[in-house]
């Protein structure tokens, strides 16, 4: 199909893009276009004015100076192929690397799939599990939000009116991070995948962030998993039990790609995979 006629205006400045999304309740921003085209083109979606941010200057780019500075038109290739990155937080360019395919690696942004807020997006969980936070500029200025707090449901976001994305930042990636996916084929999105980040003292868990989608309507931080790692030895029981609470502690849809169970099962695999991950590393 073809997408709906729609105006279009090519922002010039990020001030310009928020101006006019801020004016008009049917203007949506595209950027990399790898989520928002497909929903025009099936006429899903039927905005009036598209604004056009793709060549915004200094909204782009990885710094990895001081904490991780990911700019929102910044590509998931980008982030797979950045060396540096890769270097100070592997999961990064590990879940990168996992998203659809090369195409949509090439030309998607990280700002465009934090807005898009498809359930299933991969980078909710992981930037959950990192501690990030999402910024964000709009006509009342700029403002952080924790990753947490970002995704409100299935397509919603704590964006308001005339917000943009501008960037991410994570301020302590820890060494010990994984993110583990189960999709039927390599690209789709995932069934189930679990995120998870891991601090050890001494041979205990100093600190345990898990994160997953596929297990309710948005990304969910797994907290009850979390609980029983706090200050136990770094153990395969350890992370057995984990995964058992995780899975008691959600109720997963059922629908054409798995039941409920199944999804629960998968849960706890990906958990106590993930949980050896990163203490592997």
């Amino acid at each position: 199909m073809f997408p709906p006629e729609l105006d279009y205006v090519r922002a010039r400045s990020l001030d310009e893009a928020i101006g006019v999304l801020a004016s008009r309740e049917d203007a949506v921003p595209i950027a990399g276009g790898q989520s928002l085209v497909p929903l025009l083109k099936l006429r899903a979606v039927s905005p009036g004015l598209l604004v056009d941010i793709r060549g915004l200057k200094g909204l782009g780019g990885v710094d990895v100076g001081g904490p991780i500075r990911i700019g929102a038109l910044a590509t998931h290739g980008d982030i797979e192929g950045h060396a540096e990155l890769r270097a100070r937080c592997p999961v990064m360019a590990e879940a990168a690397s996992k998203i659809a395919d090369v195409q949509v690696r090439s030309f998607g942004t990280v700002g465009g799939s934090l807005a898009h807020a498809d359930p299933l997006a991969d980078w909710p969980p992981v930037l959950m599990a990192l501690d990030a936070e999402v910024h964000v500029h709009g006509p009342s200025g700029s403002r952080a939000i924790p990753m947490g707090d970002f995704v409100r449901g299935p397509y919603t976001t704590a964006l308001e009116r005339g917000e943009l994305v501008t960037g991410i930042v994570v301020r302590d990636c820890p060494r010990g991070a994984a993110y583990l996916k189960y999709a039927y084929r390599h690209g789709d999105f995932a069934v189930v995948a679990v995120a998870a980040a891991l601090r050890a003292d001494g041979g205990h868990v100093s600190e345990a962030r898990l994160a997953a989608i596929g297990v309710a309507d948005r990304p969910l931080r797994l907290g009850q998993a979390e609980a029983r790692l706090a200050g136990v030895p770094v153990s395969e029981d350890a992370f057995a039990d984990a995964a058992e609470a995780a899975a008691r502690s959600v109720s997963p849809p059922d629908d054409h790609r798995a039941s409920s169970g199944y999804r629960r099962a998968l849960l706890a695999t990906l958990v106590k995979r993930a949980l050896r991950a990163a203490a592997g590393r």
